[in-house]
């Protein structure tokens, strides 16, 4: 079940989605940070701080399987969860702040061009997933020469 990792895809998604900044008054933060803030703030509650990490353990545990269909599906679920995470994060500092800020064109630009490589890693983790995912029913071809 478990061979060789395959950790460039959930890697890539996990650091370019550590890199999207949000202007927080006067000062630019990346998610990774707050990411971590909030796992280790104590009036959060237990249930959010177990199930926030999910989508980033499960990118990486995904990068451990084998059998490409279940890795496949496992990182599509995981990365779909890192989206819906930046998602809120966005609608929480960007959209409907938490912490106004007296800059609001670079409050909204910051998490805009940061939040670039993040989609462009978004896209090509799930589109090799799913690649995969239907390439187990493609019968399997020979590479290089022929049996006789």
């Amino acid at each position: 079940m478990f061979g060789k990792p395959k950790l460039a895809p959930a890697l890539i998604c996990i650091l370019t989605f550590c890199i999207v900044t949000v202007v927080i008054v006067d000062a630019i933060i990346p998610f990774g940070y707050l990411f971590v803030q909030l796992i280790k703030e104590s009036d959060i509650p237990t249930g959010v701080q177990i199930v926030l990490p999910i989508p980033i353990v499960g990118l990486l545990a995904s990068s451990f399987i084998i059998h490409a269909r279940t890795r496949g599906l496992l990182t599509v679920l995981c990365a779909v969860g890192l989206v819906i995470v930046w998602l809120l994060g966005l609608i929480l500092f960007v959209v409907y702040p938490m912490y106004p800020t007296p800059h609001p064109v670079s409050a909204k630009l910051e998490p805009a061009i940061t939040s670039i490589p993040f989609v462009v890693a978004i896209i090509g983790t799930m589109r090799h997933s799913i690649r995969s995912i239907f390439a187990g029913d493609a019968p399997q071809q020979i590479v290089g020469r022929e049996r006789q």
